[in-house]
């Protein structure tokens, strides 16, 4: 599994945000395709890949998600190592993955979905998760997802 963050970046932030990690660790996109991220209207993403290890953050900085600053102001603190982190809430992951699945129809976000939700268990807003999907008309995808965990316990 890989770890999701909302990030409020802007152009300016790109040259930033790659400096933060070291090309000898990581790997970063190059800073044309981060700008364009960093632009899109909707949908934007990137990740960043730790070289060794091969462990993946995803970033979404698209800003105009309809549920974008409800993610950002119920981010969750996280200790990491030495360091405390700041993460999507796991319904705006729940959310993007579903829409990703609504559009391109790959299994994998069925998956992610069903490991999310068996990690987070009872800390999971579902009275807002499901309020979301139903004005996003994501019950299509919502009913395939508990379907899976169904199948799958």
């Amino acid at each position: 599994m890989d770890v999701d963050i909302a990030v409020m970046l802007n152009t300016a932030d790109k040259v930033k945000f790659a400096d933060a990690y070291p090309s000898v660790d990581y790997y970063v996109p190059p800073i044309e395709i981060l700008e364009i991220e960093i632009n899109r209207n909707n949908r934007g993403h990137f990740n960043v890949i730790h070289n060794q290890t091969g462990s993946k953050a995803d970033f979404y900085p698209s800003r105009s998600h309809p549920f974008f600053d409800w993610a950002f102001e119920n981010r969750r603190k996280v200790k990491f190592e030495d360091r405390s982190l700041m993460l999507c809430p796991p319904e705006y992951v729940i959310l993007w993955k579903l829409e990703f699945f609504r559009e391109g129809g790959a299994e994998k976000h069925v998956q992610d979905i069903v490991g999310v939700l068996r990690v987070t268990g009872e800390e999971l807003d579902t009275s807002m998760l499901t309020g979301v999907i139903n004005k996003l008309n994501l019950d299509k995808q919502w009913a395939t997802v508990q379907e899976r965990l169904k199948s799958n316990p």
